[in-house]
């Protein structure tokens, strides 16, 4: 054996000693062996005879095994990572083993025999006594094929690592798989999974991998990657060795991103530039190195394993373009330039002209490059004068940038020498300044102070960030979106108009309005002032459906909580930000004024005495300000930080810090700043002399006349995100927000009192604004000043201002205050401030301050920067004209909290707004939705008006844009309608939009499945390959790659790409395309299923007609695309070949039946080459057979069609030498199939794959021979669903991947339509193919399909990657709300305090409800009986909105409550009302008329005091039997009743939401529990399932003893009563009724149960009370099964009291002891039901006339049953069971929300056979 290896290496143990114990010599290399030269190796080897080596991977590659075979016999692989191609060229020579193993083991753990055919390196499987473990980051083994971390146990680990504990505590820990033998198990480092025959695959080491811009690279699959080419034919690209290394000269490289990837490759011949083209096409872009080097050869260590660190310290001279040494630089400008380059690249010399990208930089160095450039050149620079965003991207070489600095330079030198003369200026008028500040009117009502900064963020002009390449820095805040209404104008843009119109918001209130709840006393007050700002937008007003919030709740919600919720969802909306995106962090900050709704409104419904506490938690919850924040989180489902901000009337800026301190600081992605002020009443206030408010009501900022504030309402909300983000995703920007400051006042030694200004304060804070945003006071063109209109503040105000701005300038700066045009907004007044600021920026106009004429006379404005404008002034001048404009907004707090911010302009490309020049030829899709119809379609008329208010527009909106806002930014709902287009006109669109149909619209549900089919061999049109070649740049590379594989393989294939481009009318090359059918048919296909896939999320499903089936093969991992490849190019080769030399022959689609169709294949010359329908045949044969089978069946009147194949493919005419010779090419061309990664469906069984047959030959052959089974495939899917990751696998949609529609008629004839869609790639005679593959993805939307990445299809075609890779987000019109009254009115003015009723004048908002009974009209005489009923209707409800009009199950009852509420009106009222009354009368004013009936012992029909709908005739009988419940009454008489089962527990009431839903001519009977009626109960005491449904059955007859057919429905235990109802039906005479349809919701069987009380012991009889007591009300009321077992175990007043203090009964009832037992017995009998279903054995369907619709819950408990379809299914016949999911679990499932679905889909069964 020969030792190359030093000695201290670890193999040298084995290479030693292993020889030595069997008797063999040892041959030593000499000590002078270069290990770089392995002639001596062959020398010593052939000198020695030596039969056995052992070498590395790298060694092997470079020795000839011709050269060493013999004498080797024998050769050992070990050391590395052992290729492909050195197992193969070894294995073919002489048996070659590959050894694993590792130092820290015993050296060797693993051996695997290498063969010449394997298509992967095994390390094989362990040694004798040997453990081995592949184990997941929890320590759990993996499946086989899951990728996990190799660990070795057993005696080969070693002890750990001699004085490093830490290290082998880390690697080395005690195996807990196999505890008794005391071993240890040592962590590899390595990556395995296991194989099917029990070995192990190697994939790599962990160190060689690594995440580089979030995407995982290993350089093993590199390196694998550019070995695979050696095999290729061109010797220009076919490396022999290659080494992949991470290459930086800097150790903290990885940590900032600056690292590169450098493939090292022998020999020198190869083609650089052709091997780069190459690797690029098969790897992904993240994973292709940057670097390509040659080498003679790759340096190896002295073991023999290449010295990857001799690679890494080579230099990497021969990577720059120019190999000039550099010349001197003339000009400094870039020399620096060029240094900088040269750092951040890492290289000594960089070429002027040399692209940046080009060298190895990317999208993120550059950002840095440029924040490098801008520190150097242009710190403490005017931000202004830097170079836009777009010409840093512009210029991306040294030159360029060296002449876009030098012009900057020469504007800013200007500058600068301009601020010289006016430093100078400034100096000489400080003193000045001096004296006029210390005699200036305000400073006597402030005493100065000396202060520090507190802001809580500083940021200087010189730190660190990264700064942006545009007139914006890294952390300045982009406003991209804003919503609001304000006192008359309920939008932004008509808060503009109002704003530029010069009008006020502030109104007159006449006596009519204000005499509701002002005083007369009052109003005759002359001080009294009618004036407010009141919002016109509906204040009652909600929408309580989109938000998912209750109307009970929604009226007890303050409507601060409320019109804040519905602006945030607009202001989300206009910023364009997906709310159901994973890609965004939102966080949300608000401020809101105190609830007066509850102070005013709700306060009379407060109950003193303690009795209501969880309805006063409730009103409290809904109208605390400190909730606001976190509720709006949990509505929107924001998962960013949710925070209140309160600091008076600086709350809105102050809320605006603090989200743009988490912005900066990473926290959120998205902020969102929201405030809320609504004052109730409605009403003016008196005036007082010396307070804030103006006596006049009219605000009038800086104006002698200022004399105070006037309140208003106002809510606003405003999305920030970082400029940078904001920027790169395109977003619509109103403005920037540079800096906000937060400071105040301090003690009472700064200011005269807590409420006082503090001028001194002011102007720090300001100070501080301007230095975070690193601007100078005199760039400010507007100031949005806090402006009350008060005689003392506004000069305080003007007076920090001044010294803040502390400029010699004079009236330079427009001072306005927002409040002139809509008062004082309280804690939104600086949102307000802020809005207008970013509007006067936008449209760079500043509207006028209303109500100035003269001057504040303490005021001297001629000697401040600032001027007031009466009227409004554009900033369209030369002043302003090429600059960036800047703003500011101040607000201040009343207590002193100070805050200023500085907004500047973001001037956003024309070119990406608007229309100009816009391209009309291209494809855009449109996506609309919306939570109902009637809300899509009012959403679909706002966004046509405003399209044609755009055409008219200046600069109207370009199609793209609208698209991609759409698209992209916004969520998406159930409702959903979709158009595409091929054009870029609006006129276009607005056509397009009008002529969209609604009327036929369903709710769009969840799809399941993906089925992409693929066609058998078919003439492909060139045209539309060649067009698609052309448009989608993924198509184009999976066509290339295909092509590529074949020139590889074959230089005599087609040359496919030259043969897709030719004309059309090259007669050669369509005969050509003809004759390469089958391949072409390939290729197209495969370039399709790549494009689908690039646009639509897995999973999906595959399924394959003939030759499509290799397609599969593909995607699935069964072939490799090159082995498909060879594989279909062979195969049509044989059959060109086979073709020449056998009959014409012909392939006939026939209307007709496979069972008729065997009747026509009986002759020899005939055979069925495919079923593709229930009524679609496929016949092939020779000529002259089709021939005289047409002529039989166009005597039969059968409809067929002749195929265009001249090849009958799947019959008798595939001979058996043909399928020999494709044997034989299978095994040449040395295919290894796999299994399937994914499960898919053989259409040559029909069935589900077969793990062991696909990988056979065999069946390959089958496939080439056998009948498609097409039909039976497509049957398969149907009724399965192995690869769905939802439950309920009914919903599909099938894409055909062709370029025709071969599949779609035959394919829609064999799904069921109602639950399947299917749609062509490219619709029937398209001109413009990604016209319609846009089109099909808009209707896979429409139906249901959110797995849609939208940035993704714009980047698959050409055309559209350049269209919305400049697409920009803009404001656009949103969701209009269904808005709905939610009111509770105050009590009135002159109802005094003791008269408050518990009647609330709210209206009832369900309209369902009022509606469900207005066919009952009531005549009561009793109004004090209705109060008693009101009063125990709260009492149990907690409802204090209850009326006469009340229904108990709509104000939140249940079944058990339903309970409480009879048994208190019995014992009260001394009645005896039953569970039936309240179920068919929930009614307060309708139940009083039945106890008054009781009370009266009038024993008269109901129809007297009751009128009853003459129609509903079915009510005259029911009302005899109380054995029935009427839980609905519809309003047809004709049709059939549904009967529900009572589920366990015996009561119906769950069944009340349901029948809310159910249609309308539905009549729904409950049939009472056997057990509540005591004459009854003695008859089925024991419950058992069998007595229950022979006692209904008895009910059911003796109530309708006509009827031939009855309608069951029945949740949990009921399905299982109506299950053994239709079994006894069924066994007694024909003329018995018989179950027509059951419905069964999620019943369950003994063996789906996951409690069973029966596994309880009888001596352990207060354990079953425990398990029932916890099981009925654990979930609701929100407690343990163990707190209920202790209890239970206890004695029953502890029962009772456990009972009371979780609130299942209450302690305030009169007899407590009823209640309880009333209790007791109901858990009894849910005892009773659960042991009858552990009792109950499921026999097989005897009825063959029932028709059993199962409805399963998506969401299971984890105590809920378990798959409790699946022993139904199997007693039920496939043909009469149909399986539904519903969202919910197996209780709330019967409740809102879920239970609407479930009522729609019982509708729809029960309409699916005209039964209603």
């Amino acid at each position: 054996m020969l030792h190359v290896s030093s000695l201290s290496f670890d193999s040298s143990v084995a290479q030693l000693f292993h020889p030595f114990s069997q008797g063999a010599c040892v041959v030593l290399i000499k000590i002078n062996f270069s290990i770089d030269d392995v002639r001596d190796i062959i020398e010593v080897v052939q000198r020695h005879r030596v039969s056995v080596i052992e070498l590395t991977p790298s060694l092997l590659n470079r020795v000839n095994p011709s050269d060493v075979v013999p004498p080797v016999r024998l050769v050992y692989i070990s050391g590395e990572t052992c290729p492909l191609n050195v197992a193969k060229i070894w294995s073919q020579k002489v048996p070659t083993y590959n050894l694993y193993g590792s130092t820290e083991t015993s050296i060797y753990t693993h051996v695997a025999r290498l063969l010449p055919d394997h298509m992967r390196v095994m390390i094989g499987r362990s040694l004798p006594n040997t453990l081995c473990y592949i184990l997941d980051d929890q320590m759990r083994p993996v499946f086989i094929g899951v990728v996990g971390k190799l660990w070795i146990g057993g005696t080969a680990p070693a002890r750990g690592y001699r004085n490093r504990e830490d290290l082998t505590k880390s690697k080395f820990i005690d195996n807990t798989f196999h505890p008794h033998d005391g071993g240890m198990i040592f962590n590899t480092g390595d990556l395995a999974r296991w194989q099917s025959d029990g070995q192990i695959e190697y994939l790599n080491h962990q160190d060689t991998q690594f995440k580089y811009h979030d995407n995982r690279i290993e350089l093993d699959e590199i390196e694998r990657c550019i070995l695979d080419l050696k095999n290729s034919h061109n010797t220009q690209f076919s490396p022999q060795e290659a080494a992949v290394i991470v290459y930086n000269n800097d150790e903290n490289a990885k940590e900032s991103k600056q690292i590169y990837l450098c493939a090292y490759v022998t020999p020198t011949s190869v083609d650089l530039v052709k091997l780069k083209q190459r690797v690029n096409i098969l790897l992904p872009s993240f994973m292709c190195p940057t670097y390509f080097i040659t080498l003679d050869r790759l340096p190896l260590t002295n073991n023999g394993k290449i010295n990857r660190n001799a690679l890494s310290n080579l230099p990497i001279v021969d990577l720059t373009k120019s190999k000039n040494k550099p010349h001197k630089y003339q000009q400094t400008i870039q020399r620096k330039i060029h240094e900088i380059w040269c750092f951040l690249l890492k290289l000594d010399f960089v070429d002027p002209e040399e692209s940046f990208f080009d060298i190895g930089g990317n999208s993120l160095l550059y950002l840095k490059l440029i924040g490098t450039i801008q520190k150097q050149f242009f710190a403490g620079r005017l931000s202004s004068l830097q170079p836009l965003i777009e010409s840093w991207f512009d210029t991306t070489n040294i030159y360029a940038q060296t002449i876009l600095i030098e012009n900057s330079l020469k504007k800013n030198q200007i500058i600068c020498r301009d601020r010289q003369i006016c430093a100078t200026k400034r100096r000489l008028r400080a003193h000045i300044k001096t004296l006029r500040s210390a005699h200036s009117p305000t400073m006597r009502i402030i005493k100065p102070t000396s202060r520090k900064s507190s802001a809580i963020f500083n940021f200087s002009p010189n730190n660190n960030l990264l700064d942006y390449p545009q007139a914006f820095d890294a952390k300045d805040c982009a406003i991209i979106g804003m919503a609001g209404v304000f006192p008359g104008c309920n939008s932004i843009d008509e808060f503009w108009s109002m704003l530029k119109e010069g009008r006020s918001g502030i109104v007159t209130l006449s006596d009519d309005e204000l005499r509701a709840h002002v005083p007369d006393d009052l109003l005759k007050n002359p001080f009294y002032v009618r004036r407010t700002g009141r919002l016109t937008c509906g204040i009652d007003l909600f929408d309580h459906a989109f938000f998912g919030v209750s109307p009970r709740e929604a009226s007890l919600t303050d409507p601060q909580h409320r019109l804040l919720l519905e602006n945030v969802y607009r202001a989300c909306e206009d910023a364009a930000i997906n709310l159901q995106s994973p890609e965004e962090t939102i966080g949300c900050f608000v401020a809101a004024s105190d609830s007066s709704y509850y102070a005013f409104n709700l306060q009379h419904l407060h109950d003193s005495t303690g009795k209501q506490s969880t309805i006063d938690r409730q009103m409290r919850l809904n109208n605390m300000m400190g909730t606001m924040a976190t509720k709006i989180a949990f509505y929107l489902d924001l998962t960013g930080a949710a925070i209140n901000i309160q600091t008076a009337c600086s709350s809105g800026l102050v809320a605006l810090q603090v989200a743009m301190d988490h912005l900066r600081l990473g926290r959120c992605t998205v902020a969102i700043v929201g405030t809320s002020c609504v004052h109730l009443p409605t009403s003016g206030y008196l005036y007082e002399p010396g307070s804030i408010y103006s006596p006049i009501g009219r605000c009038a900022p800086f104006d002698e006349s200022a004399n105070g504030i006037v309140l208003s309402d106002a809510v606003c909300a405003v999305v920030l995100k970082l400029a940078g983000r904001a920027v790169t995703q395109r977003h619509h920007i109103y403005a920037l927000v540079k800096s906000c400051a937060v400071n105040n006042n301090g003690t009472a030694t700064g200011a005269a009192s807590f409420a006082a200004p503090n001028a001194v304060a002011q102007a720090e804070c300001i100070r501080e604004a301007l230095t975070e945003a690193n601007v100078n006071a005199t760039d400010i063109a507007y100031v949005e000043a806090h402006g009350t209109g008060t005689a003392v503040g506004d000069p305080i105000e003007v007076e920090g201002l001044t010294q803040a701005f502390d400029t010699f300038q004079r009236q330079y700066c427009i001072l306005g205050s927002v409040k002139s045009n809509v008062g004082h907004s309280d804690t939104a007044a600086g949102l307000v401030g802020l809005i207008k600021t970013a509007l006067v920026l936008q449209h760079r106009y500043v509207p006028a301050t209303l109500n100035f004429g003269s001057p504040n006379p303490n005021i001297d404005f001629a000697s401040t920067p600032f001027v007031v404008r009466s009227t409004g002034v554009s900033l369209e001048t030369p002043r302003y004209q090429q600059s960036t404009l800047l703003a500011a907004v101040s607000s201040l707090g009343m207590g002193g909290t100070n805050a200023h911010a500085i907004l500047q302009e973001y001037r956003q490309e024309s070119s990406s707004n608007t229309s100009n020049n816009s391209s009309n030829n291209g494809v855009h899709q449109i996506t609309l939705s919306s939570k109902t119809l009637d809300s899509l379609r009012i959403y679909l008329r706002e966004i046509i008006t405003w399209l044609k208010k755009q055409i008219d527009a200046k600069e109207p909106a370009k199609v793209e844009n609208i698209c991609y806002t759409l698209n992209k930014g916004r969520s998406f709902y159930e409702f959903r309608s979709a158009i595409t287009l091929g054009s870029s006109s609006l006129a276009i669109l607005i056509s397009n939009l009008n002529q969209l149909s609604t009327d036929e619209l369903q709710p769009a549900e969840p799809v399941d499945q993906v089925v992409f089919i693929f066609p058998g061999q078919h003439k492909c049109s060139r045209l539309l390959a060649r067009q698609l070649y052309s448009t989608s740049e993924v198509f184009k590379k999976a066509y290339d790659l295909c092509a590529m594989i074949l020139e590889d393989y074959d230089e005599n294939s087609p040359h496919m790409i030259d043969m897709l481009m030719a004309d059309d009318h090259d007669r050669s090359v369509n005969q050509e395309w003809q004759t390469w059918m089958g391949l072409t048919t390939f290729m197209v296909e495969f370039g399709l299923i790549t494009l689908w896939c690039n646009i639509i999320r897995p999973p999906y499903v595959f399924l394959g007609h003939s030759i499509g089936e290799y397609v599969v093969a593909v995607m699935t991992g069964v072939f490799t695309l090159e082995e498909a490849l060879k594989l279909v190019f062979t195969r049509t080769c044989l059959i060109n070949q086979h073709q020449d030399h056998t009959k014409a022959g012909a392939m006939l689609a026939v209307r007709i039946s496979y069972d008729v169709a065997i009747r026509y294949a009986i002759d020899d010359r005939l055979s069925i080459a495919a079923v593709n329908g229930p009524m679609q045949c496929v016949f092939a044969g020779d000529v002259e057979a089709i021939d005289a089978l047409k002529s039989i069946l166009q005597t039969l009147n059968y409809k067929f069609k002749q195929l265009e194949h001249a090849f009958p493919f799947h019959s008798h005419m595939v001979t058996s030498l043909l399928l020999d010779r494709f044997r034989q090419a299978y095994k040449d061309i040395n295919i290894h199939a796999r299994s399937a990664k994914t499960s898919f469906i053989s259409t040559v069984t029909g069935e589900w794959y077969d793990e062991n047959s696909i990988i056979d030959i065999e069946y390959w052959c089958r496939h080439m021979r056998q009948t498609v089974l097409w039909y039976q495939a497509i049957k398969t899917l149907d009724q399965s669903n192995p690869s769905s990751t939802r439950k309920n696998g009914n919903k599909k949609i099938y894409i055909e991947c062709s370029l025709g529609n071969i599949l779609i008629n035959v394919t829609k004839s064999c799904v069921k339509t109602d639950l399947s869609l299917v749609l062509p790639s490219v619709s029937t005679n398209t001109t413009n193919v990604e016209l319609s593959i846009k089109s099909a993805l808009s209707t896979c939307w429409c139906y249901g399909l959110d797995d849609i990445d939208f940035q993704s299809v714009y980047n698959t075609f050409i055309e559209s990657s350049s269209v919305y890779n400049s697409a920009s987000f803009i404001s656009m019109p949103g969701r209009v709300f269904n808005r709905q009254h939610h009111w509770i009115d105050p009590p009135l003015l002159n109802q005094s305090e003791g008269n408050y009723s518990k009647e609330s004048p709210m209206k009832n908002d369900d309209v369902n409800e009022t509606k469900q009974f207005e066919s009952v009209q009531i005549h009561t005489k009793s109004s004090s009986l209705i109060q008693q009923l009101i009063d125990i209707f709260i009492s149990v409800t907690g409802d204090l909105s209850t009326n006469k009009h009340s229904d108990f199950f709509a104000s939140g009852g249940d079944s058990h409550t339903a309970l409480i509420v009879i048994s208190r009106i019995n014992h009260l009222l001394k009645v005896q009302l039953t569970n039936k009354d309240l179920m068919e009368m929930p009614v307060i004013e309708q139940l009083a008329a039945r106890i008054e009936q009781m009370l009266q012992m009038e024993v008269v029909p109901m129809t007297s005091e009751i009128d009853i709908n003459p129609s509903s005739n079915l009510s005259q009988f029911l009302y005899e039997d109380d054995r029935v419940i009427i839980m609905k009454k519809g309003i047809s008489s004709s049709q059939p009743p549904i009967f529900v089962i009572a589920p366990t527990g015996g009561t119906c009431f769950i069944y009340r939401d349901l029948c809310k839903y159910l249609n309308k001519s539905c009549n729904v009977l409950a049939l009472k529990y056997p057990d509540t009626t005591p004459s009854l109960s003695t008859n089925h005491g024991k419950d058992s399932v069998i007595n229950l449904a022979s006692y209904y059955i008895g009910v059911m007859r003796s109530i309708l003893p006509d009827a031939t057919s009855y309608i069951l429905l029945g949740t949990s235990f009921g399905g299982m009563v109506g299950y053994e109802m239709s079994q006894q039906l069924s066994t007694l005479s024909s003329s018995t009724p018989y179950i027509s349809r059951l419905f069964m919701i999620d019943t369950p069987t003994k063996e789906s149960l996951r409690i069973h009380l029966s596994d309880i012991t009888t001596e352990n009889y207060k354990n079953t009370q425990a398990i029932v007591l916890w099981a009925m009300f654990g979930m609701k009321y929100n407690f343990s099964i163990a707190e209920a077992e202790h209890e239970c175990m206890k004695d029953e007043v502890h029962l009772k009291q456990f009972c009371i203090d979780k609130k299942i009964l209450s302690s305030d009832v009169i007899d407590l002891d009823a209640e309880f037992h009333k209790l007791c017995h109901y858990m009894h009998i849910f005892e009773q039901n659960m042991r009858a279903i552990d009792d109950y054995f499921v026999e097989p369907l005897k009825s063959s006339l029932t028709e059993i619709n199962f409805i399963e819950v998506k969401s299971p408990l984890p105590h809920d049953p378990d798959q409790p379809h699946r022993l139904w299914s199997r007693a039920v016949p496939s043909d009469q069971f149909n399986l539904f999911h519903v969202d919910g679990n197996h209780l709330a499932v019967n409740f809102e929300p879920y239970v609407e679905k479930l009522a729609s889909l019982i509708n729809k069964r029960l309409l699916s056979n005209s039964v209603f």
